[in-house]
């Protein structure tokens, strides 16, 4: 079995389990968390994927770093653990995420332009989105300065490219393909 299809199951037994149980918004928060430390901190993810390391101290040393978490957040680490699948643990907390956001109708974007978007701009793009998704928005940008001029917008899968770079590749990509020189 990959690693995925174990991720995902995991993820929607958690996920079912905080749905129950009526705390899918602290396990979100809690999921948030634990991808946020496994991705900033490479000892955590050396830790977990140690086969030398005994699960009674990858669950101390869990418990420790969540000591916030939600009890099942913390009784489902030990779960992972016990059954040996904590090396999957930010792939599950991505999935449970992923479940979340479908269950509350929640769309993710990101957008990237060549300057800092004024907090304006920002809270203006995200009331359209909002409005024309008909879905809740969590909004990312960031400045990314060889786009040149414009902004490339990513909603789900799908990706606007209105950068001065785009386009400048575009015409390159029809120059370089054009036959009629």
């Amino acid at each position: 079995m990959n690693s995925n299809t174990i991720s995902v199951r995991y993820a929607r037994a958690l996920f079912a389990s905080a749905k129950e149980q009526n705390v899918l918004d602290s396990v979100r928060k809690d999921m948030d968390t634990i991808l946020a430390v496994s991705t900033e901190s490479p000892e955590l993810g050396k830790l977990l994927n140690s086969p030398v390391t005994k699960p009674s101290v990858k669950i101390k040393a869990l418990t420790g770093v969540f000591s916030d978490s939600h009890m099942l957040t913390k009784r489902f680490l030990e779960l992972l653990t016990t059954n040996k699948r904590e090396s999957w643990l930010p792939l599950i907390a991505r999935n449970f995420i992923s479940f979340y956001k479908k269950e509350k109708n929640i769309v993710s974007v990101s957008i990237s332009s060549a300057i800092p978007m004024p907090e304006s701009m920002q809270s203006q793009l995200k009331s359209k989105l909002k409005a024309d998704l008909k879905s809740e928005v969590e909004m990312e940008s960031d400045t990314d300065e060889s786009l040149i001029g414009g902004f490339v917008i990513t909603i789900e899968n799908q990706m606007l490219d209105a950068s001065v770079k785009g386009q400048l590749k575009k015409i390159r990509y029809e120059f370089l393909n054009s036959k009629s020189i």
